[in-house]
């Protein structure tokens, strides 16, 4: 996956060294030395491009709508304030990126929303959730199936697949953690009973 830089530089560039600060504490850094943020920019880039990849359905659109999340959050960094477990630097980033798609994609008459299992692509396999791990040959039923959720049910999932807590999820989207993970818990439990009926009537028809 490329990833813009967010300075050129003709040095040649090395592996990043592990860096064990907190979020919060490298937004201090970060607010006296613009560097700093780099640090943020490396931890979250995946991330936040794979949710802005599942929203708007292209690659290069993508890419576009990640950098100006991280441009606008480096522009923004003195209105950042943590206060609890919901307000962390990634609820907050993940606010942004939500906003800049809701911007750059409003006056489009349908989102061209990228399939569920195209985050297999996008997401490391071992970051998505659980409940979301379906054997292959199932794919494209799951994705029959998640076209027909509603546009809150799918963004919830999208989500959920970058990574988001439950808490982080909530103050993005201005639930509380509880009502998200009853949405949450109401979605898949749908899904895979949907899911298994579907497979019931494909059995009865192998059998006929």
């Amino acid at each position: 996956m490329r990833r813009p830089r967010l300075h050129h530089s003709d040095a040649t560039t090395s592996s990043p060294i592990a860096d064990d600060r907190q979020d919060a504490e490298v937004v201090v850094d970060a607010r006296r030395d613009p560097s700093e943020f780099s640090t943020l920019f490396d931890r979250y880039w995946d991330s936040v491009f794979g949710y802005c990849f599942l929203r708007v359905g292209n690659w290069h659109e993508a890419e576009d709508v990640a950098s100006q999340v991280f441009l606008s959050a480096l522009a923004n960094l003195s209105h950042f304030e943590s206060q609890g477990t919901s307000d962390t630097f990634r609820a907050w980033l993940f606010g942004i990126a939500r906003n800049h798609i809701g911007t750059s994609f409003r006056n489009k008459a349908k989102h061209a929303a990228a399939p569920i299992d195209a985050a297999a692509a996008v997401f490391d396999q071992r970051s998505m959730p659980e409940e979301i791990f379906i054997a292959a040959e199932e794919h494209q039923l799951l994705l029959d199936m998640l076209s027909q959720l509603s546009a809150d049910q799918r963004e919830l999932l999208q989500l959920r697949l970058a990574g988001l807590s439950a808490a982080e999820i909530g103050r993005v989207l201005g639930k509380s953690q509880e009502a998200v993970r009853k949405a949450q818990s109401r979605t898949v439990i749908g899904l895979r009973a949907e899911l298994a009926k579907q497979q019931i009537s494909r059995d009865g028809q192998r059998h006929v």
